[in-house]
């Protein structure tokens, strides 16, 4: 028996049991991201493994361009991706979110 998070697995046509105790996911989305587990039983005992699927993906700096002009400020903070003018002396945040 094979499950996902919660038992049974819900096969879909991206994720197939093979019947020799193989699982197969094709294409893997973050819908199939979870811990996938596999038991056996019989007369004589039982025994239980798992594994993890993570879903991986290239980071995505969020940016904004926008244009910040307060030279009179001593404190700025801006989203990477715009520009800023600044005062001497100035202190400038640029953050850079990821998703």
């Amino acid at each position: 028996m094979c499950y996902l998070n919660a038992p049974p697995l819900l096969l879909f046509y991206r994720i197939i049991l093979d019947g020799t105790g193989r699982i197969q996911i094709k294409n893997p989305t973050r819908k199939e991201q979870g811990i996938y587990e596999c038991s056996v039983a019989n007369h004589l005992g039982s025994d239980v493994e798992s594994s993890s699927v993570l879903y991986a993906e290239a980071p995505v700096i969020l940016s904004v361009e926008r244009n910040i002009t307060k030279p009179e400020h001593n404190h700025l903070s801006i989203v990477v991706g715009g520009i800023v003018e600044a005062a001497l002396q100035a202190n400038v945040t640029i953050r850079c979110p990821v998703k």
